[in-house]
């Protein structure tokens, strides 16, 4: 029997089905299944797939289309392994990939769930820069979106997905399984790249479903939320955003009274964190996760607040360290030279 699966759904992947299929079969790891679930294609994937004669490939076809997330909790039902990596039919796998992960997870036995870093690429295969994000931030940042962690790059144990309910039926799906995986079980990040990350047009964050999956991803970040510090627990949707890095919404509000707030809620959610058992819990880390995304959202608001106001701000969130490092009025003034055309018509509320 063999070790492991590498399970691939396909859909209207035609461009770039060669590049995917061949980076897993010329993998220095060989004893696996290929399993390639076709979900109605329209273009010539299945034919591609059935031009490959090599026995470790099992192509199954959905009479028709069942969705990402249906197609992949088939995909783990027809599986022959206990171990199962996750392929997407336009990325491209490093030689060592399976092989690396696969004996992590045999020398670790208690990790349910390996990722790694990608080389994001564009259509063309062309480099658009790695992406590393820093490991140990990932468990403090996972509560409020799928921090870090590329889809195709995982592998785990289908026994660890089965009790955590496997894929739900959402477009966030993969955001779901990570959240509900990481509270019961330990999982790892390797700093290794492993697989390079196609981005095109038809990415999810390109196309007509966007709104859509931020609102998926939206609901299970307030789960999550509400998991870790309690089913009461509430927070304001444009302090959400913030903490997912997008600050659209609360520069155009304005309000240096919420932007002190948002900053200062950082702590409360930290030390409520602090407070959950979970076995992936590492108090310093979640401390320096929250530092650093409290320095990350200081430093924007600080580039769009006037002198006085930024001074306000950092003496209210208690940052006295920053204050003395800009002491000369001179560097503050530059400090807090930023866009200043938010508030043409108006001063920031105080």
């Amino acid at each position: 029997m063999v070790k492991l699966t590498v399970l691939m759904p396909v859909y209207n992947a035609e461009r770039y089905l060669n590049e995917a299929i061949e980076s897993i079969l010329n993998q220095t790891f060989r004893d696996y299944e290929f399993l390639i679930i076709d979900d109605g294609s329209t273009d010539r994937s299945v034919d591609i797939v059935r031009s490959y004669n090599d026995q470790r490939i099992r192509l199954v076809v959905n009479e028709k289309n069942m969705g990402i997330s249906r197609t992949l909790n088939k995909g783990i039902e027809l599986s022959e392994t206990e171990i199962i990596a996750r392929m997407d039919a336009d990325d491209i796998s490093l030689k060592n990939r399976l092989e690396i992960q696969y004996f992590y997870l045999e020398k670790h036995p208690e990790i349910s769930m390996v990722s790694s870093n990608v080389e994001r690429i564009n259509e063309y295969g062309e480099s658009l820069g790695n992406y590393n994000p820093y490991p140990k931030f990932f468990y403090f940042n996972l509560l409020f979106h799928c921090f870090g962690i590329y889809h195709p790059t995982v592998m785990y144990r289908k026994q660890a997905v089965r009790e955590v309910g496997m894929y739900p039926e959402t477009l966030s799906e993969d955001y779901r399984l990570w959240s509900k995986l990481i509270r019961k079980y330990p999982f790892h990040y390797s700093r290794d790249i492993l697989l390079k990350y196609r981005i095109t047009d038809q990415s999810i964050s390109h196309n007509i479903l966007k709104e859509e999956y931020r609102d998926d991803e939206k609901r299970y970040a307030f789960e999550n939320l509400n998991y870790y510090l309690g089913k009461d627990y509430s927070l304001p949707d444009m302090w959400y955003e913030v903490y997912r890095f997008n600050f659209e919404p609360i520069l155009k509000d304005g309000n240096l009274r919420e932007m002190i707030c948002c900053i200062l809620e950082i702590d409360y959610i930290k030390n409520r964190l602090l407070t959950k058992d979970n076995i992936n819990r590492v108090d310093q880390d979640i401390i320096h996760a929250a530092n650093n995304k409290k320095k990350r959202i200081t430093e924007v608001f600080l580039r769009h607040l006037s002198i006085r106001h930024g001074i306000r701000l950092l003496l209210e969130t208690g940052n006295y360290k920053r204050l003395a490092a800009f002491s000369t009025k001179g560097t503050l003034r530059r400090l807090f030279s930023g866009d200043k055309k938010l508030y043409k018509n108006r001063e920031v509320l105080s």
